[in-house]
């Protein structure tokens, strides 16, 4: 049997959390796959299909570097996330920048990112983000930095 939204959200730390589709609860009973493979960017393949996709898992301490780049390595190359919200996660530094980069490098259709309350994100991991943003990625009409603490290197 295979993996549900319930028990992927355990695996990322984030259990008390929600995923949310176009403003819609996924009912943590749903089945994502049926082979037990599943890696977080299952459960984005399974998104990226309808328009105006929204990967939701902001207000998560325990995401923070380990699940956003779990995110970011399954997310298939073409996702068609239009928003994604990352909102209080406990980013920090470069690595997490270079993770949240390779999830706009991947989402083409990406057009709001909310970054807002990783203070640990600073400066520096801003920074990476930037850099390692590619060209043609960016499509972005929205980006939320607030409070991520920019004052700094």
């Amino acid at each position: 049997f295979g993996e549900t939204v319930g028990s992927l959200l355990a695996r990322l730390g984030a259990a008390g959390e929600r995923l949310v589709l176009e403003d819609r609860v996924l009912p943590r009973s749903l089945q994502l796959v049926e082979d037990g493979g599943v890696t977080a960017g299952s459960v984005l393949l399974l998104l990226s299909t309808p328009p105006h996709v929204c990967l939701d898992v902001g207000n998560n301490e325990r995401l923070s570097l380990h699940g956003v780049s779990a995110i970011a390595e399954g997310l298939p190359e073409d996702a068609a996330l239009h928003t994604v919200r990352l909102a209080s996660c406990r980013l920090w530094g470069t690595e997490s920048g270079r993770s949240v980069a390779a999830i706009v490098n991947r989402s083409l259709k990406l057009q709001h990112l909310d970054l807002s309350g990783n203070g640990g994100l600073s400066a520096s991991g801003v920074r990476a983000f930037a850099e390692s943003l590619l060209p043609e990625a960016v499509h972005l009409k929205s980006l939320d930095l607030d409070m991520c603490e920019l004052d700094g290197p």
